[in-house]
Parts: C-alpha cells; structure tokens; sequence
C-alpha cells in the first residue's frame, strides 16, 4: 500500500464561500433552474498519488506526506497520508477550517481513500454545491462520505455505507445535491453511517 496514500488525521478542511445559486438565471417556465437536477452534474478529479503534486513530507515517526490533487475552480484537493490512514483537506482562497473525521467516524482505524472525488456542480458556471468520497478502512468497512459546499455551511452532511446500499453512489449524489434546496444545517457530531 502506497504510504502517500495513508492520513495523520482524517481530514476535511472547509471554509470558503460559493458562488452559488443566486446568480443563475431562471429557467423559461419561471421555476429557478438552479434548483432543479437538470442543471446538476458530476466533475470527478482524481485522489490517486500518481495525479497529484508533492506538497510536503517528513521521514518523522512513520513518515507523512501532503499533497495537491485537482480540484474544481478555486477549490483546492489535498491529501494528508501517514501511519496507515489517509485524509482530505478542501482548500479555498487559502482558508482551511478541519473537520477532524478520524476519530469521530473511523475510531481511528488504518484507511485508505478511494481513488476519486465527485464533485456536485450547477448551473452555466459549473459552481459545486457539494464533493463526495470514498473511504475505505480495515476491517473492511467503506463509505462514502459526502461534504456540502455552500455560503452558510461547509460540513459533513451524510456518510453511506457501500457494503449495505449497491446504489451508493446514487443515494451520495441525492444527499449532496438535496444541500441545494435549503439552508444546511451542519450535524454537531458526524452522522452515523446509513
């Protein structure tokens, strides 16, 4: 297993604000487009090693690594990776605000993450509204856990278990893009897998 792969901490760094709704224009029946799954689609960037830019490492302890992978935008992807477990980081504009993951979903366990991040996006501009990835732990546990963007909110709003739900990705895709109909209310402690 590639060590670059592993996280410090499981991590997802949120604080920016998006674009968002407001400036889409309405859709010609007078119903706001930017609210319909018409307009959403799905921009997949790559979370592998072999896509993404060294950042920082150190040989301490048990080694650890920071890198750049593709983001959306503005948006920036990095992937923290040392003793056995792997983290995301979302950075915009330079601001970072973590959502220490590791503990509170995981226990702890080694990780590892998927190869991909699917990011929701609307609208002509392509604005995300929401990023959703794998995680994949021993004893072999996966789920994904799907991260709402907006002005309001940046946090953790529903984590799937793959083994239970053959459609998974289909239920990230509903979770992610149901954080375009309202105000996000982030969960004060991380949801439990469904």
């Amino acid at each position: 297993m590639n060590p670059v792969r592993h996280a410090l901490a499981l991590s997802v760094s949120l604080a920016f604000a998006v674009g968002g709704c407001a400036n889409d224009p309405p859709s010609s029946d007078g119903t706001d487009d930017a609210l319909t799954n018409a307009s959403v689609d799905s921009i997949f960037t790559s979370l592998e090693s072999k896509d993404c830019t060294l950042v920082s490492s150190s040989s301490e302890g048990t080694g650890s690594a920071l890198q750049k992978c593709q983001g959306i935008g503005d948006y920036e992807l990095f992937v923290q990776s040392g003793d056995g477990r792997s983290g995301v980081v979302i950075g915009h504009g330079g601001q970072q605000k973590p959502l220490w993951l590791l503990g509170q979903m995981l226990g702890g366990a080694f990780n590892d993450l998927g190869a991909k991040a699917d990011w929701r996006v609307h609208g002509p501009g392509r604005t995300p509204h929401a990023v959703f990835f794998r995680y994949l732990t021993s004893p072999g546990d996966n789920v994904l856990v799907v991260v709402a963007l907006t002005p309001e909110a940046q946090c953790v709003v529903d984590i799937i278990d793959a083994r239970k739900h053959p459609d998974a990705n289909l239920l990230a895709r509903a979770s992610a893009d149901a954080t375009r109909s309202g105000p996000v209310v982030c969960p004060a402690t991380l949801p439990a897998p469904r």
